[in-house]
């Protein structure tokens, strides 16, 4: 049998760790509560569970989310160099 590596060990931590909406807004430096309602609002940013009455985000889902716009936006300036 195997043993689960370094990687799986840390995406299975990420897994089981929820944040609370003041925890997002001083992750990402965000002043009014209705940035993450218009960004859900969007579709982009994932969508709140609610556990015992109040919303909280899967860290795993947020990390995702926040990588990939962190790509998008690297390619954009990328593209815009190369023009």
């Amino acid at each position: 049998m195997t043993s689960p590596s370094d990687s799986d060990i840390q995406d299975k931590q990420l897994e089981d760790i929820y944040l609370n909406r003041k925890s997002l807004m001083a992750h990402f430096n965000i002043k009014e509560r209705r940035t993450i309602d218009s960004w859900i609002e969007n579709n982009s940013f994932p969508k709140p569970i609610r556990l015992g009455g109040v919303l909280r985000w899967k860290m795993s889902e947020v990390a995702e989310w926040s990588a990939s716009r962190s790509s998008r936006r690297n390619k954009q300036i990328k593209e815009q160099n190369d023009e």
